[in-house]
């Protein structure tokens, strides 16, 4: 499984990646506007994320944003 962790908050984003780590491989974005960008390339490239968990109260993109 391929799981994408949007999240601005350093010490949130390193404790998810650390728990769904056991359930695939886990890469991680500091913001909603490289997450987007992880998002867009990885559908491009036909390996599509299985799992995003996106924060909602982040600077640069706010997570509605990002799910839109």
């Amino acid at each position: 499984m391929r799981i994408l962790v949007i999240d601005d908050d350093y010490v949130s984003r390193t404790k998810l990646k650390k728990i769904l780590m056991g359930y695939g491989d886990c890469d991680t974005a500091p913001n909603g506007e490289i997450g987007l960008g992880m998002f867009e390339c990885a559908y491009t490239e036909n390996m599509p994320y299985d799992l995003i968990t996106v924060d909602i109260d982040m600077p640069v993109m706010p997570g509605q944003q990002v799910v839109k």
